[in-house]
């Protein structure tokens, strides 16, 4: 005869070794891909298939209106198959769209089954902020260790930039996972039964991640920090005391000014010489020959590096330039930089209209008091993908995942019903 207590100690261990198995993988996102990201990602996905089968969670599993979320993410991820039976182009660009891609199509799946009950969303919070402290310090030790901080900031901007490009990944992404992970503090800073001693540390985290984005290389990634942080003080303040708003926007802004102020690629010079503009041009007059259908990933990525190499002007001088000198002559290294027009050009209308409804209808998803996190997780994403490729779908996904899963309620409190305020 089974023995009830074992088996229900298996399945809290296998339960367990899953939630661990994703604060890992939080960990492991802003990495390149490499052993560490792939065995993280494999193992979550392993141990998430293994801890449903053991608690049969498809015996309460019911249709709800918030999984038209994950039939979008599964249906942008096919488009990839579905356009290429058309195309007479095959690259290597199939290939590797399909694995960058992949967590579109995975998030869907688990999206679609849902967490377990054991996943919190506060120790989301927690395993987003200990990767941002130790990516950072693995950096830093990469840097010269304790002495980095004995240079001046520009010093310690060049050096934090170059051992982050050796040792984890690039700006784009790296900031992108701070600032993700930014929003993630805030949630815990609002949660009314939050220690002292946990919201020091919390506080202690986002100046330390702000300082981060003052030091990393890049633009955008700062104005997405600034722009969060004005959002949640604005909110943060006006419930309390509006009298206090006008200074704080004042002083505010000010700060903010003087950061943008001291990023030299804020320049007029370097804002003039900005290639994407005319990368943006050339990606239109794509457009314009094939609005409706797009090309399909290889076409569209091979015509686009044609145009783009072949194109005259300033700012497709600076990006040729580039291209030769940065990446070696690889004109693979070439993309839009603008998911929306990357994905018109590959999947038409119907690829935008599908991409535009993965971000914006998490907002009309339950539970409400998380809307407000959702909404700079959205918006952040947004503003990345009018400047780069929707290249870290991971990282979203789970973010909203988290975010609107009825079981990573933090501290456990009983879910809503579908549809109550």
């Amino acid at each position: 005869m089974e023995n009830p207590s074992r088996h229900m100690d298996w399945r809290k261990l296998v339960s367990y070794l899953q939630v661990a198995s994703l604060w890992v993988l939080i960990v492991a996102i802003p990495f390149r891909m490499g052993p560490f990201p792939l065995w993280a990602m494999i193992a979550a996905g392993a141990l998430f298939l293994l801890e449903y089968a053991v608690d049969r969670r498809w015996r309460t599993w019911r249709w709800e209106r918030d999984k038209w979320l994950y039939v979008a993410m599964i249906a942008f991820y096919l488009f990839i198959p579905i356009w290429q039976i058309w195309s007479d182009t095959l690259t290597w660009r199939f290939s590797f769209v399909l694995g960058e891609r992949l967590p579109l199509a995975l998030c869907g799946i688990i999206g679609l089954l849902g967490f377990s009950g054991r996943v919190r969303l506060r120790h989301a919070c927690y395993a987003f902020i200990t990767g941002c402290v130790l990516t950072s310090l693995y950096i830093i030790s990469g840097s010269g260790g304790l002495a980095f901080f004995a240079h001046g900031l520009k010093e310690q901007s060049e050096l934090f930039t170059l051992a982050r490009i050796r040792l984890v990944n690039s700006h784009m992404m790296y900031n992108l996972y701070l600032n993700v992970s930014l929003i993630f503090a805030l949630y815990l800073l609002r949660q009314k039964d939050a220690g002292r001693r946990v919201r020091i540390l919390v506080i202690a985290a986002c100046l330390w991640m702000f300082y981060l984005l003052c030091i990393t290389e890049g633009r955008i990634g700062l104005f997405t920090a600034l722009l969060i942080g004005a959002t949640f003080l604005l909110v943060y303040v006006y419930r309390r005391s509006v009298k206090w708003l006008a200074v704080l926007i004042a002083v505010y802004t000010a700060a903010g000014a003087a950061l943008v102020v001291l990023n030299g690629r804020f320049g007029e010079e370097n804002m003039k010489r900005e290639p994407r503009w005319g990368i943006w041009q050339v990606c239109f007059e794509m457009i314009k020959e094939k609005p409706l259908t797009g090309y399909g990933v290889c076409d569209a990525r091979e015509l686009f590096i044609k145009k783009v190499m072949e194109g005259d002007g300033e700012q497709l001088k600076v990006y040729q330039d580039r291209v030769r000198c940065v990446h070696n002559g690889n004109p693979q290294k070439v993309q839009p930089h603008n998911a929306f027009l990357e994905t018109w050009s590959e999947f038409g209308i119907a690829g935008v209209a599908t991409l535009l409804f993965i971000f914006l209808f998490p907002l009309t998803m339950q539970p409400r008091e998380h809307r407000f996190y959702i909404l700079l997780v959205v918006g952040c994403f947004l503003i990345q993908c009018m400047t780069d490729s929707f290249f870290s779908p991971l990282l979203y996904c789970l973010a909203i995942i988290l975010l609107t899963s009825r079981s990573a309620i933090s501290g456990g409190a009983a879910p809503r019903r579908p549809g109550a305020a």
